[in-house]
């Protein structure tokens, strides 16, 4: 099955809005299994959702960095779901980065240093897992 170039821009469209591969699938109207197909068969069309994907994530940063910034700690919530949806394997960092911004504000240095030192740990394994998919 030929994506059309109208369901290929739904799919794109979804995708940059952080909605999941799943949601973009029932609005695009197509089975998962097909997307996946056609991701596998169409480097285009997979170079399309990957950057799409980096849209929504710069996206849901910003705007996190933004609630960050204004203490509103439920919907920081809100916004670690929505990048959990997004991209699953940064969501723990995120909140290790939320974790450390409050150890800062309460002066806790010992607390900063330990919470750096297991972002960077989870970094290194994100970096790592990376690099083996890419082999």
């Amino acid at each position: 099955m030929k994506l059309t170039a109208k369901t290929r821009e739904i799919i794109i469209e979804s995708i940059k809005r952080g909605n999941t591969i799943s949601h973009v699938c029932d609005l695009a109207g197509i089975n998962r299994r097909t997307f996946y197909h056609r991701m596998k068969r169409d480097p285009k069309l997979a170079r399309e959702v990957r950057s799409a994907k980096l849209h929504a994530r710069e996206f849901v940063d910003t705007a996190y960095q933004k609630l960050i910034r204004a203490g509103k700690e439920r919907t920081i919530i809100h916004a670690m779901d929505r990048l959990d949806r997004i991209d699953k394997k940064h969501c723990f960092i995120d909140a290790l980065v939320i974790a450390q911004q409050k150890a800062i504000q309460s002066q806790d240095w010992e607390l900063v240093e330990a919470i750096q030192h297991q972002i960077e740990c989870e970094q290194n394994r994100t970096n790592d897992d990376a690099e083996e998919n890419n082999e």
